[in-house]
């Protein structure tokens, strides 16, 4: 079994990623289930949201890993299983939500739990100004309260983490000039990185479609 999960900040594209390899590749999407938390909305509403971004990230950090492991443990060995999160993003949040010292709790559960590491973790980033206009164009119960300020200091924190902590197999696209939806062939670029990063079967191409560019 080969998984590969999708990290970045808010808006990015990480789910659009994962769909379209479900169209393109023999494999196993999992997405994040952020309507499971019962703290999101309050977050997202509070004026200062480290009132709540403790409630917020330990609840992620625990149904993330269980969602994790349920998928890895119902795959089978040939299945390829791509998920558009990792547990891990709730310590790149920390860093901007949290104190030190709750940083440092929250990285203690985080390691108590052994929570597997992908074999192919995919970073993409954007610019702060394309993450703002794609989120605009969404209709999301909780996107009017996202401010300017929060997605720099997110994609601050992303960028710090991929560049000097993680260690595992990486590879980072910048998404700010794809678009999968305007333009389909974009999606050869992220396929085509993992391919040659896991060795995996060739991607292939599909055939051109009348009236459309793929």
């Amino acid at each position: 079994m080969v998984n590969i999960c999708v990290e970045g900040g808010i808006g990015v594209g990480k789910s659009t990623l994962v769909r379209f390899c479900s169209q393109f590749l023999h494999c196993h999407p999992v997405y994040e289930q952020p309507e499971l938390n019962p703290f999101l909305e309050d977050f997202y509403r509070a004026s200062d949201k480290r009132d709540w971004a403790k409630h917020l990230l330990y609840t992620f950090l625990l149904l993330q890993e269980r969602q994790l492991r349920l998928a890895l443990s119902c795959s089978t060995p040939d299945d390829l299983v791509i998920c558009d999160f990792h547990p891990l993003k709730n310590l790149v949040f920390a860093n901007t939500l949290l104190s030190k010292n709750d940083q440092e709790n929250l990285l203690g559960l985080y390691q108590s739990l052994r929570i597997p590491q992908p074999d192919l973790l995919i970073f993409l980033k954007a610019d702060e100004h394309t993450l703002l206009a794609r989120l605009r164009k969404k209709n999301g119960p909780h996107l009017a309260h996202l401010d300017f300020t929060f997605l720099t200091q997110l994609c601050s924190a992303y960028e710090s983490f991929f560049r000097s902590s993680y260690k595992g197999r990486c590879i980072i696209i910048d998404n700010s000039r794809l678009d999968y939806y305007e333009r389909t062939s974009d999606i050869h670029v992220p396929l085509n990185h993992m391919q040659e990063v896991l060795n995996i079967l060739p991607y292939i191409k599909p055939a051109r479609e009348e009236g459309g560019e793929v």
